[in-house]
């Protein structure tokens, strides 16, 4: 009987002569490595205790991620960046030739996510199928406490309730970060407030890393950077930079 390979049993990393994966992914590159990387943004949760925030985000399993704070390999950033891709539940890149495939299972549990929960990525507030038979009109609410039937598609973050507003500035500096202002909250970011405050679980795992590859793939001059804090792996990663 033939020895196994050291693959066979280990499944080592493959490593590769090219840093890249593909000419998109090294002209990628040539844009990401010029540009600053906005450092990791850490919650305090005491400081929202009037907000209940901690019991909202224990029930989404997002207490760790949105405290987390480690020294980020800057290096490594844009190498991971430009080589990611999100297949068939699995996280691909390629650090300094060393390739890296990551299931999506794996990425939740190094990041205490869990993934369960609603597919949110491609909804709003008036196309999501609501778990208790609600309606836009009721989630909006519950955003608002206040039943005009015009704030429903009014996207302006002021008429919010206190909590509310408060979400969304976690969610566009912490969990699905973005430039420019926040007076505005449009596409998922209102179903997903939605969800934080009425206790719907979010397959948050999932969401963010196609928020992180769509980014990259579709707009390299304004993309999602995940920092890695060890060399070659995500064993204990900060969620989100933007460049």
């Amino acid at each position: 009987m033939s020895k196994r390979s050291r693959t066979e049993k280990g499944k080592q990393p493959e490593s590769s002569t090219s840093p890249f994966v593909s000419q998109n992914a090294s002209h990628r590159y040539s844009i990401i490595h010029y540009k600053h990387i906005i450092s990791e943004r850490t919650m305090v949760l005491a400081d929202f205790e009037h907000l209940n925030l901690a019991n909202i985000f224990r029930s989404n399993s997002l207490e760790f991620l949105v405290t987390i704070k480690e020294p980020v390999h800057l290096k490594l950033v844009a190498y991971f960046y430009s080589n990611l891709s999100f297949q068939e539940n699995h996280i691909k890149s390629r650090v300094l030739g060393v390739d890296i495939n990551i299931s999506l299972e794996k990425f939740a549990r190094l990041l205490h996510l869990s993934c369960e929960g609603v597919d949110i990525h491609n909804l709003d507030l008036h196309e999501f199928e609501y778990p208790r038979g609600e309606s836009a009109l009721t989630a909006s609410y519950l955003l608002h406490e206040d039943e005009n039937p015009a704030l429903a598609r009014n996207e302006e973050v002021k008429y919010y309730t206190l909590t509310a507003q408060v979400l969304v500035k976690i969610v566009f500096y912490n969990l699905l970060p973005k430039l420019g202002e926040y007076s505005h909250a449009g596409g998922l970011a209102p179903l997903l407030i939605y969800c934080l405050l009425n206790g719907v679980k979010v397959n948050f795992s999932k969401l963010i890393i196609i928020s992180c590859s769509l980014s990259v793939s579709s707009s390299p001059t304004d993309i999602f950077l995940m920092g890695c804090s060890s060399p070659g792996s995500l064993n204990s990663s900060k969620l989100i930079f933007r460049v």
